[in-house]
């Protein structure tokens, strides 16, 4: 059986440019988390991570600024694949505020409970993961400019990754490629323009799995090319998703899809 559940956040307010001290909300029973959502809407911009204080998996990469994951104002993004956590268990939150001044969040986190059932999301031996596509500032994407690989263009990926979905936040319309470079292989036939294919800011946009094999310490790099169409600079944040392999990354004790 599974029943609506949601964790908050209380109100906590980030200093200007701070990182808070990660908060640790216990698990009560087997838990599914599915979309996280400002309970009221901030008073700035901000990034997050969670993990589970168990195995210190960051879900994330890299903390990855609201919107991206959250929606703008009290929106939400769903996230594509459930983050499960055991009864007991710590989902810690990381915050650090990029609004440059002080910022009040209050953050509820939805999914639903497991009882006298079986966790089978994600499927065994993969949990969630997610990266951060960021071009901005001194690499913001330049008018009618063509960018690829370089900083904040390209992901190293370490682990066998499945991605699924992706949303975006931009300033202008660019047309967007990628490659895995290690076998040069194009994700799609030809160039796709962001409005086409990611429609409006921070709606999430599902694909067929795209495998990128890991490479260990060293990783394979996930490539983007992107090209300005907007004849203005362009400034991109893009968070893309699916699922990692998890094994050896337990520190100690059973994996929690042997224990549930």
């Amino acid at each position: 059986m599974r029943r609506a559940y949601t964790y908050s956040l209380d109100s906590t307010v980030l200093g200007a440019n701070a990182v808070n001290v990660p908060i640790g909300i216990r698990i009560h029973r087997p838990f599914v988390l599915r979309k996280i959502t400002n309970a009221v809407t901030p008073t700035g911009r901000y990034r997050i991570n969670i993990w589970n204080e168990r195995d210190d998996f960051r879900y994330f990469v890299v903390r990855v600024r609201d919107d991206l994951v959250v929606g703008n104002g009290q929106g939400r993004c769903y996230l594509y694949e459930g983050y499960v956590f055991n009864a007991g268990d710590r989902m810690v939150v990381e915050l650090a505020d990029d609004s440059g001044s002080d910022n009040t969040v209050k953050i509820d986190f939805h999914g639903y409970e497991i009882v006298d059932e079986k966790v089978t999301v994600p499927e065994p031996g993969w949990a969630p993961r997610g990266f951060l596509l960021e071009l901005s500032g001194a690499n913001a994407l330049g008018s009618e400019a063509t960018v690829e690989g370089g900083v904040n263009a390209s992901l190293t990926v370490t682990e066998d990754t499945r991605f699924r979905a992706m949303t975006l936040s931009q300033t202008g319309a660019f047309e967007l490629n990628a490659y895995i470079q290690q076998y040069q292989m194009w994700l799609f036939d030809s160039m796709v323009r962001s409005q086409d294919f990611l429609g409006t800011t921070t709606d999430p946009v599902y694909f067929s799995d795209i495998t990128v094999p890991g490479g260990g310490a060293y990783g394979k790099d996930l490539v983007f090319r992107l090209t300005d169409v907007s004849v203005a600079s362009n400034t991109i944040l893009g968070f893309i998703y699916g699922v990692s392999r998890i094994q050896n990354r337990v520190k100690g004790g059973v994996p929690w899809w042997e224990t549930v």
